[in-house]
C-alpha cells in the first residue's frame, strides 16, 4: 500500500516540468527503483494522467476525427492552447490601439481623446474578464482532476522532486512552473495554482511541461512499460 501511494505520488507531482519534442531518459537511481516496483495499474495511471493533460491543451477526439476543447470562452469550446492564443492576440490589439491612439492625440478634442480610450479600456477589460473565467475554470478543473494523485503523494514529494529536476535539467529548464509548484510546500500546491499563475499562457505551458514529465517516466520504466503492454493484450484478448 506504501509504494501504491508513491507512485500515485509520483503521478500528482508530475504536473508541470519539461518542454522538449520527445521524451527524456530519467537515470537517477529512483527511477529504477520504481521501474522494479510499480504495478501494471500504477504504470497505467501514470498514461491516463497524461492523457487527461492531454485533453486539456489540446482537445478531445471526437466521432468524426477531430478534437473539441473543454473550456468555454464566449459560448464556445477551446483548448488551453487556443485560449492562450486568444489570449495573446487581444494584448496585442490592445497594446497596439493603445500606443496608435497616444501617437495621435493631437488629432483628437481632449473630451474626444478620452472617450475613446475610456472605451478601449472598457473593451480589453471585458476581453481580459472572459478569459479569466475561463482561466479560473481550466485551473478548478485541473485540481479536481489532480487532487486524489496530490493525496495520495502526502510524504514521497522530496523523491518526485529529485526526477522532477533531473528531466528539467535535461530539457534546459531552470525556472519553470512545475518546479515552483512541486518546491511549494505539501499542501499549499492548490493555493500556488490559484494565486501565482495568472495568465492562460503560463497556466498552458504548466501543462504541457507536466505532460512531458509524465512522457519522460513512462519511457523511462521499460519494465513497467513491458508489464502494462502485457496486461493490455491480455485483457483485449479475453474481449
Amino acid at each position: 500500500m506504501k509504494k501504491t501511494i508513491m507512485y500515485a505520488g509520483l503521478i500528482s507531482f508530475a504536473f508541470s516540468s519539461a518542454t522538449a519534442s520527445g521524451p527524456v531518459l530519467l537515470e537517477h537511481p529512483l527511477i529504477h527503483f520504481v521501474d522494479k516496483l510499480m504495478s501494471s495499474g500504477a504504470y497505467g495511471l501514470v498514461l491516463q494522467v497524461r492523457r487527461e493533460v492531454g485533453k486539456r491543451l489540446f482537445g478531445q477526439p471526437t466521432k468524426a476525427g477531430s478534437k473539441r476543447g473543454v473550456y468555454e470562452y464566449k459560448g464556445e469550446k477551446y483548448t488551453l492552447v487556443q485560449l492562450a492564443k486568444i489570449e495573446d492576440a487581444v494584448e496585442k490589439e490592445y497594446v497596439s490601439k493603445k500606443n496608435d491612439l497616444i501617437e495621435h492625440k493631437s488629432n483628437y478634442g481632449p473630451a474626444e481623446w478620452d472617450a475613446m480610450m475610456q472605451e478601449l479600456e472598457d473593451e480589453y477589460n471585458h476581453e481580459a474578464a472572459l478569459l479569466q473565467e475561463a482561466l479560473k475554470e481550466a485551473k478548478e478543473d485541473f485540481i479536481e482532476i489532480s487532487k486524489d494523485y496530490v493525496e495520495a503523494a502526502r510524504g514521497t514529494k522530496e523523491q518526485v522532486l529529485v526526477l522532477i529536476k533531473e528531466s528539467s535539467d535535461k530539457r534546459g529548464l531552470n525556472d519553470c512552473f512545475l518546479l515552483k509548484w512541486g518546491e511549494e510546500e505539501e499542501g499549499n500546491e492548490t493555493y500556488y495554482l490559484r494565486n501565482d499563475i495568472h495568465t492562460l499562457k503560463d497556466f498552458a505551458k504548466f501543462l504541457y511541461d507536466l505532460r512531458n514529465f509524465l512522457t519522460d517516466m513512462a519511457n523511462s520504466m521499460p519494465r513497467c512499460k513491458k508489464k502494462f503492454m502485457s496486461l493490455v493484450r491480455k485483457s483485449q484478448q479475453t474481449v
